[in-house]
């Protein structure tokens, strides 16, 4: 199973689903996560990653699940998003 963190809300309501205050929980858990949007709103496709992403990575988190040619893979982020 993997988790997603959903950040559409970020932009206009400052919290992701499920919140950011729950991402130490889930890294102390070893919860695989993924970061997304909602594609309702092609403007706010990456609304929030930055953000996101430095959240995760104040709670212990440096990789994330990705879809890749039909297999789900690691890969790295930092602040910025995925490395590479």
């Amino acid at each position: 199973m993997i988790l997603e963190i959903n950040t559409k809300s970020l932009p206009d309501k400052d919290f992701t689903y499920p919140n950011k205050y729950f991402f130490p929980l889930m890294k102390e858990l070893n919860i695989p996560i993924i970061v997304n949007s909602d594609c309702h709103y092609p403007n706010l496709i990456t609304a929030g990653f930055e953000q996101t992403y430095a959240d995760l990575k104040k709670a212990g988190f440096s990789s994330m699940q990705e879809l890749r040619e039909g297999n789900w893979v690691e890969v790295e982020f930092d602040e910025r998003g995925i490395k590479g």
